[in-house]
């Protein structure tokens, strides 16, 4: 992998704080190994730290952790609104979690601050609740402000009433809906800055096919050709994953979830040249298979 493409790539923390993927270890990354982690990606140019203040105590250990000397870009989330009506308490409590969220990372500002949830910011008065992002962002608590989302319609909705600076997305050989659609290219258009997350989906497509979960199995054909073409081409899982995403070139940052030392080495190591076949018929448009938060993986 180059300098350039190293750039490229940021670091999720959500393991720092929270037990969190389907082919992950039951705990999550210990203090010191998450140190090591953010220690090699300065040393990579791997400079984009991604994290929120729902991921456990990942805000309070990055604080900690984070080399002094580094020039780490933070992007953290609010809490996610979960219902509840946006008024004045609502919106003065995630102020003061957010300030709270700087105090822990031991930053007077960050990069980026987004709203964690699109459907927040659609609902009855998001407008206030956007108001206070930009009211942060004037006030010099963060650069950019923005919104994660989860497909086109978010987006399509966000971008007809708000302005906003950066958008994270879900983006991965298996969900390819969001660059088919021509919605990264709209983005892009309206000079929103795009950081893709999932590109592993969550571990999925790292997978042998003997070791996928039953509730898969309606899309194995997809997962074969995959597999299959990346045998043709001789190319690693982790190689092919990551090449996808890092060589559209209208995005800015790919977010990559690390829990170990050995994944960020792999990384780094990796073969992020044009994957030098097709994928797109690939793609797999059903959320109960792309959409994490759809998975029943459950047996019966």
């Amino acid at each position: 992998m180059n300098n350039e493409t190293r750039s490229k790539i940021g670091i999720g923390t959500v393991r720092f704080g929270l037990n969190y993927g389907i082919t992950n270890p039951s705990n999550f990354t210990s203090e010191a190994e998450a140190k090591q982690i953010v220690c090699k990606a300065a040393e990579a140019g791997c400079l984009t730290i991604d994290t929120a203040a729902s991921y456990g105590n990942s805000e309070e250990v990055l604080g900690r952790i984070l080399p002094k000397h580094a020039q780490f870009k933070i992007i953290t989330k609010t809490l996610p609104v979960l219902n509840r009506s946006i008024d004045t308490p609502l919106l003065q409590q995630f102020q003061s979690n957010f300030l709270l969220s700087l105090k822990k990372l031991a930053r007077p500002n960050v990069q980026g601050l987004l709203v964690h949830h699109g459907t927040d910011l659609l609902q009855t008065d998001g407008k206030k609740l956007f108001a206070l992002l930009k009211s942060l962002r004037d006030a010099g608590y963060t650069k950019q402000i923005g919104v994660s989302v989860y497909d086109s319609a978010e987006i399509t909705a966000i971008l007809e009433r708000f302005k906003i600076d950066i958008v994270q997305l879900p983006l991965n050989v298996l969900d390819q809906r969001l660059l088919l659609d021509g919605t990264i290219d709209r983005l892009r258009d309206h000079g929103v800055d795009i950081h893709v997350r999932s590109i592993f989906l969550q571990g999925l497509l790292l997978q042998p096919l003997n070791n996928i979960p039953k509730y898969f199995y309606p899309i194995l054909p997809n997962l074969y050709a995959w597999h299959q073409r990346l045998k043709a081409n001789r190319r690693a899982a982790i190689d092919g994953a990551l090449s996808f995403a890092c060589n559209i070139q209208k995005i800015q940052k790919v977010i990559i979830g690390l829990d170990s030392m050995q994944q960020l080495e792999q990384i780094l190591l990796a073969d992020s040249s044009p994957l030098g076949f097709p994928i797109s018929d690939i793609s797999c448009d059903n959320p109960s298979f792309v959409n994490p938060a759809m998975w029943n993986l459950v047996q019966p």
